[in-house]
């Protein structure tokens, strides 16, 4: 009998420790989560993309059309730095591009700083400075001007979905999943050019 009872008070008192070591687990997975969730990730990537562009004739000049489809690589890193005393994420983005007609490697850089957090899985962001193809002597720069917001990134069941539109003609939009990255994004100039690119990546750090 007094066994019986000990082995019952032993396993009730078993349980609830579990549950209380469950609930702490879970508590603070919860708020770790909540600190990250809608955040752009961190880190080097490198891999492939597949590019088309599509250049039309103008009836009013000389230019010639041209169509372009085929696979370049392409790396991405993104890091926190102190710009000018602020705190901010760069983002640099190289394409090789170089041995394809009428076409230069593209170099992209840009600084952002968080804007707003609008949920606990969404952050908005703003976009402080762009630098395309810059020169080594043109570093970054940190501008107070400009819309208040220009990128979005959002979690959801592991996946980070961060989007930024660099000018009203030029987005990009990439995809975090683990490792693996996956980006798209397009040009658009109604009156002569249409480029689209997606490209698959893989975190190397």
């Amino acid at each position: 009998m007094l066994l019986s009872t000990s082995s019952r008070l032993n396993s009730t008192i078993f349980s609830r420790v579990i549950l209380a070591v469950l609930l702490i687990s879970a508590l603070t997975t919860g708020c770790a989560s909540f600190g990250t969730r809608g955040e752009i990730p961190f880190g080097t990537w490198s891999g492939e993309g597949v590019v088309v562009s599509e250049r039309w004739k103008q009836d009013d000049d000389d230019s010639e059309s041209e169509s372009i489809s085929r696979r370049y690589p392409t790396t991405l890193t993104i890091q926190p730095i102190v710009l000018e005393g602020h705190d901010v994420i760069e983002m640099e983005i190289h394409s090789y591009h170089s041995d394809m007609p009428s076409t230069d490697d593209v170099h992209i850089k840009a600084a952002l700083v968080k804007a707003k957090r609008v949920s606990d899985s969404t952050v908005l962001y703003r976009l402080v400075d762009l630098k395309f193809n810059p020169t080594p002597e043109n570093e970054l720069d940190f501008k107070e001007d400009g819309p208040p917001y220009a990128a979005s990134c959002t979690s959801n069941d592991g996946t980070t979905v961060f989007q930024i539109v660099y000018r009203k003609d030029f987005v990009d939009a990439f995809r975090f999943r683990g490792r693996r990255l996956e980006k798209m994004g397009a040009y658009f100039d109604p009156k002569e050019h249409l480029v689209h690119w997606y490209e698959d990546l893989i975190k190397q750090d």
